[in-house]
């Protein structure tokens, strides 16, 4: 009989679409992110049952440096976020989930290079981050993040 190996993969892809204060659209990114290990770990226990937190909030930040962050496996929070983390919408097809959060006119306007899923308003468990060339999101713009995790299976 043969043997049948399988792996689990977990893939995150981040959309991103700027827009001005009247809904015009100034710019659009996909981007690849990184799973994090913590956020690894979460699937995990949540696999098992034992933990019962759910990925509810969303974060951006400037890096304050204003280059792009290469994310790091052990990564757990974001180098600068910036004001607090917006409530995510959620949304499941299939294996992938999607998570949406905008950040509207008079919020987190800036030199925008990271972004991160987590558990909680404050700390909590960060899924995955991304980091990109700078998004300039001026104080009358508006930017949705898009974010879909998915579960791949290879052999």
């Amino acid at each position: 009989m043969a043997s049948v190996k399988e792996s689990l993969k977990v893939k995150g892809r981040v959309g991103i679409v700027l827009k001005d204060k009247d809904g015009q659209i100034k710019e659009t990114r996909q981007i690849d992110n990184l799973v994090v290990a913590a956020g690894l770990a979460h699937i995990a226990r949540r696999l098992e049952g034992t933990s019962t937190e759910l990925m509810t909030h969303m974060g951006i930040g400037d890096n304050s440096n204003g280059t792009q962050p290469t994310p790091q496996s052990g990564d757990t929070q974001l180098t600068n976020q910036l004001e607090s983390r917006k409530e995510v919408t959620k949304s499941v097809d299939g294996t992938t989930v999607t998570y949406n959060a905008t950040f509207g006119e008079n919020e987190s306007e800036g030199a925008i290079t990271e972004a991160g899923i987590f558990s909680q308003a404050t700390d909590g468990v960060m899924l995955c981050r991304v980091g990109f060339p700078v998004v300039n999101k001026g104080l009358a713009d508006s930017m949705t993040v898009s974010w879909e995790v998915s579960l791949v299976s290879s052999s």
